[in-house]
């Protein structure tokens, strides 16, 4: 089996000397290359806010009411059909949330201020109800949630 191989290595050294084919053979290290996929860096402020029709910071049977938060892209490309898609997670009947929030396209280093529409219904009570807001970038899910906690009252 060697001997096959030094005699294929010695015929194609011959047939390429006889083409005059020249042939480089590199040695040593190349410098490492850093790979740039171009994503966007997106990052959720952490200061919800709550504005409710009464301004007391607690949701009533029937009452509807906005949180606001930002989504800023720190990256160096731009964020393409950014979605928020606000979700219940403590279990609460009586809240009533969209599908998802539009935001639309972010370039890098600029934010957009994100307006969550809310309602209650009759069936609300008293208690904490802790909403997860869910990111999602070109249809993608970006890993990245914001949790804010509201008051309740079923207005008795």
């Amino acid at each position: 089996m060697m001997r096959t191989s030094l005699i294929c290595c010695l015929l194609v050294w011959a047939v390429m000397a006889s083409h005059n084919v020249r042939a480089q053979v590199a040695t040593g290290r190349s410098q490492p290359i850093q790979m740039d996929f171009g994503y966007p860096q997106l990052r959720l402020s952490r200061t919800p806010e709550l504005a409710d029709e009464n301004d007391n910071r607690v949701i009533e049977p029937g009452e509807s009411a906005i949180v606001s938060f930002s989504v800023e892209n720190t990256g160096k490309y731009p964020a393409v059909r950014v979605v928020v898609k606000p979700q219940e997670i403590s279990r609460k009947t009586g809240l009533v949330l969209p599908a998802e929030v539009y935001i639309g396209d972010i370039p890098p280093g600029e934010s957009r201020v994100v307006d969550v529409g809310i309602r209650s219904d009759e069936t609300l009570g008293d208690g904490t109800v802790s909403l997860s807001f869910y990111l999602y970038e070109s249809g993608k899910s970006q890993e990245i949630s914001i949790v804010y906690a509201i008051g309740t009252s079923s207005g008795k």
